[in-house]
């Protein structure tokens, strides 16, 4: 007699026989135990699943005559045609080679409705049948919907897509999943035992990680490896028949990587290409052994039985992948890997040098210094963002945050007190008191005022204290806008030993180096250094020693001509006008273009704009500027209203 193939020698005769399926198998056990058997199945998944088998098992159930408990016997008569393809009442169709409507017509349409020769049923199995035509679904369409009773259908596919909405919307559907990786060493252990086979339980499981889910496949290699090893399986010789690669070189090949040995990588590299590796298939086996790595690295569960959730490894190599995951810096890091591995097995599918790809993929993983991807820049960010949050959080711990504060030298208040007297406390409060509301942007600077306290490292770099007091300057217009020009002529330094900024003012702008001192400028100037340096920074207000700008004439009015005499030289303001803190009463409207006049209004005088006011209900008479002041106003871009409000 000639030798039977292992997979077709071993393949179940009844329901608990079966590997893997066991939902699949209890329903189908309960349907015919109860005879509630549908008229129509389809049975889908991955080749070597059990679909077949599966379906010859439910026809021997529905045509033996000794079914206990839902099981056919497996040994009687009709259970044994069955096995044997030979069963009159059980008719296998395979339509990848029986295609066209006439097919249909002739094997079913045609024969369904004849009695049955030994059974109680007639059983159709129709394997592959996705590769029917349109033509034949539509042909078996009313069959299927309404066949006699004795009549079932069985269909079988692994490409469910293919086949019509209509025809598996009147069949009872089943899932075949992929066999776990302990059923299918577990089945191969009983095969090898009764084949008087030694085999290494470490091959075993090699041998059903290559199969990928199929049991069929699994059987198919186990018995190549018998013939090879003279039924004497061991690890090294499936590594060498199938050009794999062991877990334990994987995890070398991992801890490698981590430790971003270049060398020792290479090497690795050059020792499977010496014993003959496919790196392809090495490739392969990274990148799953990279994947549950990955699963490991975020999940971390292992469940009673020691086995971790969504990996289909245990004992040893568990073990490993639990310490590679832990050399890693994070699940990112192994994303990374990841990533660069799925991009190198598609490369490999066109490529004559796969060592070259090989090695190029994993100098890239163990360097991402030189590596320019997004994944490799969002690594180095991530790294300089957590090397920042430290500094600054040992910097908070060592330094307490710094409370701002105005402190004036002793030479400049005697200065203070010479050239002007202070203003009065009940001046202030009717200051105070005229104040118009903040705006939003002001209510979101006292915001982050009070909620924020942090210490920062002061620089004395020229053009970085420039930059900063541009952006001071801006958030200065932003808060407050008729406040800019005040500012806008000084200079900011820092001292470095004390942590302070210093604001220094020119030798002819003593009069704003005086309302610093105010207590409303002194606060504008905490919320913009606030909100560009992120923190409370202490500053000090004093005059320099630079010039600054010098004043410029007005512009000559060519409609006046007596507008073109030569003008007075001008004496330095000893005040410059606040419109925002002015009585209502005042009339003076500022131009359209703050930023145009912030440089030429810190040299030119301030007119001098009176308001007589007596009584709260009495009017305040406004008092129209001369011609020069107007002239003044003009080139500053201001608009003189000349009219007396209540």
């Amino acid at each position: 007699m000639t030798r039977q193939s292992l997979y077709r020698r071993y393949r179940p005769a009844t329901f608990a026989a079966v590997v893997g399926q066991n939902h699949i198998e209890r329903t189908l056990r309960n349907a015919v135990a109860t005879d509630s058997v549908a008229h129509a199945y389809l049975f889908t998944g991955p080749r070597g699943t059990g679909k077949t088998t599966t379906a010859r098992i439910l026809a021997a159930a529905l045509v033996c005559s000794h079914t206990s408990d839902g099981e056919p016997d497996g040994t009687c008569e009709q259970c044994q045609l069955v096995n044997e393809g030979r069963h009159p009442d059980v008719v296998e169709l395979d339509a990848a080679s029986q295609t066209g409507v006439d097919n249909v017509r002739e094997e079913i349409i045609n024969n369904m409705h004849l009695a049955t020769v030994h059974g109680k049923s007639k059983v159709y199995i129709i394997d592959e049948v996705h590769m029917l035509s349109k033509g034949a679904f539509n042909a078996l369409l009313k069959t299927l919907e309404e066949p006699p009773p004795q009549v079932r259908f069985i269909l079988c596919t692994t490409d469910p897509q293919k086949v019509l909405p209509t025809v598996r919307s009147r069949c009872q559907e089943f899932d075949f999943h992929p066999i776990g990786l302990e059923d299918i060493a577990s089945r191969l252990d009983y095969i090898a035992q009764q084949e008087n086979i030694q085999v290494q339980s470490a091959a075993l499981e090699l041998i059903a990680r290559h199969a990928n889910g199929g049991m069929r496949d699994a059987i198919t290699l186990f018995e190549k490896m018998a013939a090879y090893s003279n039924s004497d399986i061991t690890v090294a010789d499936v590594e060498e028949s199938m050009g794999g690669v062991s877990s334990d070189s994987l995890a070398d090949l991992m801890r490698i990587v981590a430790a971003r040995d270049t060398s020792a990588c290479f090497n690795w590299v050059a020792r499977q290409v010496e014993a003959g590796t496919d790196l392809v298939e090495a490739t392969r086996a990274l990148l799953d052994y990279v994947r549950d790595a990955y699963v490991i690295c975020m999940l971390g569960v292992i469940d009673a039985d020691g086995i971790a959730v969504g990996v289909n490894r245990t004992g040893n190599d568990l073990a490993n992948l639990r310490e590679i995951a832990a050399l890693f810096a994070g699940p990112a890091q192994i994303a990374r890997l990841l990533d660069l591995l799925c991009d190198l097995s598609d490369k490999l599918r066109y490529s004559t040098e796969p060592r070259i790809l090989l090695e190029l993929t994993l100098a890239r993983a163990m360097n991402a210094q030189g590596d320019q991807s997004i994944e490799a820049l969002m690594q180095r960010i991530e790294a300089l963002e957590a090397g920042i949050a430290g500094a600054g959080k040992q910097a908070n711990q060592v330094r307490p945050a710094a409370s701002a504060e105005i402190s004036e030298p002793a030479a400049t208040k005697r200065l203070d007190t010479d050239t002007s007297a202070p203003a009065s406390e009940s001046q202030q409060s009717a200051s105070a008191k005229s104040t118009p509301p903040t705006h939003t942007a002001d209510n979101t600077a006292a915001a982050v005022l009070e909620t924020q306290s942090t210490a920062v490292q002061l620089s004395d770099d020229p053009a970085t204290l420039t930059r900063k007091w541009s952006e001071i300057l801006e958030q200065i217009r932003a808060i407050k806008p008729s406040r800019h020009p005040l500012f806008s002529n000084a200079r900011l330094r820092a001292d470095t030993d004390a942590q302070t900024l210093i604001i220094e003012f020119a030798q002819t702008d003593s009069a704003k180096h005086k309302q610093v001192a105010r207590p409303d400028n002194r606060e504008l100037l905490e919320k913009a250094i606030l909100a560009v340096y992120g923190a409370q920074i202490p500053f000090v207000a004093q005059m320099g020693q630079f010039a600054g700008a010098a004043p410029q004439p007005p512009v000559a009015n060519m409609s006046n001509p007596a507008s073109m005499q030569e003008a007075p030289p001008y004496e330095e303001a000893p005040l410059v006008p606040d419109f925002d803190t002015e009585p209502e009463g005042a009339a003076f409207v500022p131009g359209h273009n703050q930023q145009q006049t912030s440089v030429a209004s810190a040299d030119i005088p301030t007119p001098e704009l009176e308001l007589v006011s007596k009584d709260e209900s009495d009017q305040q008479t406004y008092r129209p500027p001369t011609r020069e002041v107007a002239t003044i106003l003009d080139d500053l871009g201001a608009t003189v209203v000349r009219q007396t409000t209540d």
